[in-house]
């Protein structure tokens, strides 16, 4: 049996671009794997973000206004510190929320957004939770099947987390 979507559903493509669009004014990046820093022990190339919190909270502020939803008075982040090869490191990161519920599609908008990302940002690295992982495994090929050609750069490789 094979399944069929329709990678049009409006509500899905609204999700996909709420989410995109909160990076509005983020410049495209691509790694030159040629001169990529990759530190000591081969450092992983990570997402970088040039955008600061006002910006991210007046884009955030737009999509809510936008879907209509009540407006945000200050960007929730997430303050952490963690261990790199050069030390401990003090980090702020924002932290955004997207609901969905059951039965929506969240695993194929997941997929789909990341892919959207990609190509307005040059984003390569996500995190998902338990719940949606498990989906994204399973519907790789669907979503490859379904999303078309751009699809096929974005491979998933499951990393097992233990204690979730």
């Amino acid at each position: 049996m094979r399944l069929q979507f329709d990678g049009n559903q409006a509500f899905q493509l609204r999700a996909i671009e709420s989410v995109a669009d909160l990076l509005q004014g983020q410049p495209r990046k691509l790694v030159d794997f040629a001169v990529a820093d990759l530190g000591p022990m081969f450092g992983s190339i990570t997402n970088r973000l040039d955008l600061n919190e006002e910006q991210l909270l007046q884009n955030l502020r737009s999509v809510q206004e936008r879907n209509g939803v009540a407006l945000d008075v200050q960007l929730q982040t997430i303050d952490e510190t963690i261990r790199t090869v050069a030390g401990d490191q003090q980090v702020r990161f924002a932290n955004f929320s997207v609901e969905m519920e059951t039965g929506t599609g969240k695993t194929y908008v997941y997929i789909r957004t990341a892919l959207e990302l990609n190509r307005r940002y040059g984003l390569r690295k996500f995190h998902c939770s338990r719940a949606i992982s498990g989906g994204t495994r399973r519907r790789d090929q669907v979503v490859e099947d379904n999303a078309g050609s751009s699809a096929g750069s974005l491979r998933q490789r499951a990393i097992p987390v233990h204690g979730l």
